[in-house]
């Protein structure tokens, strides 16, 4: 350790500190990973740092529990995160191989649906397709709607059950 160093003065017994409170802060990993293997790993990598901080002198005895707790926190954070991505990617993985693994009819069939969908839509009376299509394409709210057609919130909804009442109609008879 640097001499002259004011941290110093309240030097950490590590052994003692690990025995003390490692139970208590792997449980406190776990209530935030659920996972035996990750919460140890996550509070030896915290001891570990305040290990390494003390060795430079960056570390005081009367703040290090709480220290060691929001190390634990924030790696926790980081896994949770990590593995939040991961599930996203796997996700995406999946239906991605769902569409590479099914077949050129189905491919097809999917495509002739979406046709069907757009020609139903266009053969919508007017104003149900317009107030539709700014609903759905536009991605307006009903209000929103409301104020660039310059009619009422009540009359879009209205419209909207009315369209899909009768795409679902058209469609029927498509299938």
């Amino acid at each position: 350790m640097k001499s002259g160093m004011k941290s110093q003065r309240y030097p950490v017994d590590m052994e003692h500190l690990y025995k003390s409170y490692y139970r208590q802060l792997y449980l406190y990993a776990l209530t935030f990973l659920d996972d035996k293997e990750a919460a140890m790993d996550v509070t030896n990598d915290a001891f570990e740092r305040v290990l390494l901080d003390w060795q430079k002198g960056e570390c005081r005895q009367e703040t290090v529990l709480g220290y060691l707790y929001r190390l634990i926190r924030n790696y926790c954070l980081d896994i949770l995160r990590h593995r939040k991505v991961h599930d996203r990617y796997m996700q995406m993985k999946l239906a991605t191989e769902r569409m590479e693994d099914a077949s050129y009819s189905e491919v097809m069939e999917f495509e002739d649906r979406i046709i069907n969908l757009r020609n139903a839509v266009e053969d919508l009376p007017e104003p149900d397709r317009s107030i539709l299509k700014c609903c759905y394409f536009k991605k307006l709210t009903y209000k929103e709607t409301a104020e660039e057609l310059q009619i009422t919130v009540n009359v879009v909804h209205k419209r909207m059950v009315n369209a899909f009442r009768q795409l679902r109609n058209m469609l029927k008879n498509d299938e």
